[in-house]
């Protein structure tokens, strides 16, 4: 959850950046709490670490993470190819509003 907390500030961080006026209040709570999390992360790991069998368990679990940050980077490298497709005239409406925003 801690891993998906961090994911979910760090894009309302974006989207707070990027609307017009910026939303610092917003970017200055999911910054906190990014690093919050991140403080949590770091305390889970040496929990687990200090656990019979724990660099196991971490070492899979950096696998997995490792897994999930190159389906993101590949989502991201393709974004230019995915925004072109949702933009196309034979999308609906909505969806085409939606992915011709500026915000992403």
């Amino acid at each position: 959850m801690t891993v998906t907390m961090v994911g979910y500030s760090a894009l309302f961080m974006r989207f707070a950046w990027a609307v017009q006026p910026r939303n610092y209040i917003l970017f200055a709570c999911h910054s906190f709490n990014v690093t919050a999390q991140l403080n949590q992360l770091r305390r889970a790991v040496e929990y687990k670490m200090s656990q019979p069998g724990g660099a196991e368990a971490v070492s899979e679990l950096g696998q997995k993470v490792g897994a999930v940050v190159v389906g993101l980077v590949t989502l991201i490298a393709s974004h230019g190819r995915v925004k072109s497709f949702l933009t196309q005239e034979s999308m609906p409406g909505f969806v085409k509003s939606i992915s011709a925003h500026p915000v992403g």
